[in-house]
């Protein structure tokens, strides 16, 4: 088996030289049809070998397959370089024409992915814008919000602070109408005290002149001694008036006690009795008491 295997590998060798491939095939190009006859033609053997030596010769046997095969593997590469140089100028301008489509769609691709990184880019770009524009909507509703917020807050505390000063004022208004109110009455308790005071003085006997005496002289002091009504004037005493009967001294006497106890007359250490504020108060309440009736 090795040794047709060795055979067998040789001759594909021999076969694929350039030389003998090329007279083989010339052969077979020159007796086509004796071969064709001899494989497949449906006639005994014998008939096959008649034909073939009927029409076949020196010449169509070696002679025209050698020439032919030897030329065919001289003139090949020629043919080949030929065709080569024919075809070199259409296979550069395909090979350009395929390279600059190539191009293009490298470009258009390239095109394409720089437009699609820069629709990614503008998404991003409006993305981010929106954001923002979003953040600083809520900056400034944030900062509406707290503006209006410490707006209704002053406004809040100036109201209290109106409402404050309305009050204090309102206070203030109150306490003035009764502080007012308060000395009204006081001066009217005043009035009626005083009233009630000249009333009281003018049923006692001696007490309204024992008041005015005492209201003209120096010192506005008097007293009574032995049942006679004592006055000064230029620091000398003087008698006044001297009670006639016992009842006018008991009556002297009183005046002087009520006078006093009703905080109109001061009793001095010395004795003596001096006419108050209180006096001149109810005295002069009692004057012009007296002038309205009179002119009444």
């Amino acid at each position: 088996m090795e040794v047709v295997k060795d055979i067998f590998d040789a001759f594909s060798e021999r076969l694929r030289s350039p030389f003998l491939g090329s007279i083989l095939l010339a052969f077979a190009f020159w007796n086509w049809q004796v071969l064709w006859f001899m494989l497949f033609a449906d006639v005994p053997v014998a008939d096959r070998i008649a034909y073939f030596d009927a029409h076949t010769d020196g010449w169509q046997l070696y002679l025209y397959p050698i020439l032919s095969g030897v030329a065919f593997a001289v003139f090949m590469p020629w043919l080949r370089y030929a065709g080569a140089e024919i075809a070199k100028h259409p296979n550069a301008r395909l090979k350009q024409l395929q390279s600059d489509e190539a191009r293009e769609r490298r470009i258009a691709h390239i095109q394409a992915s720089i437009a699609e990184e820069e629709a990614k880019s503008d998404l991003k770009v409006a993305q981010f814008k929106m954001a923002l524009a979003e953040e600083e909507a809520r900056i400034a509703f944030d900062a509406a919000v707290a503006e209006t917020k410490a707006h209704r807050e002053q406004e809040l505390i100036e109201d209290k602070k109106r409402l404050d000063e309305a009050r204090e004022v309102g206070v203030e208004e109150e306490l003035q109408e009764t502080r007012k109110k308060a000395e009204n009455l006081k001066d009217e308790a005043a009035d009626k005290d005083l009233a009630i005071q000249a009333e009281k003085i003018g049923e006692l006997p001696f007490a309204v002149l024992m008041l005015r005496l005492a209201a003209d002289t120096d010192d506005g002091e008097l007293t009574h001694k032995n049942g006679s009504l004592i006055i000064t004037q230029n620091h000398t005493y003087r008698k006044e008036l001297v009670a006639s009967d016992f009842r006018q001294k008991t009556d002297l006497q009183e005046a002087f006690n009520q006078l006093a106890a009703m905080s109109l007359f001061l009793k001095l250490k010395n004795g003596t009795y001096r006419i108050t504020k209180r006096g001149f108060d109810v005295l002069d309440y009692i004057s012009a008491n007296t002038e309205d009736l009179e002119n009444a």
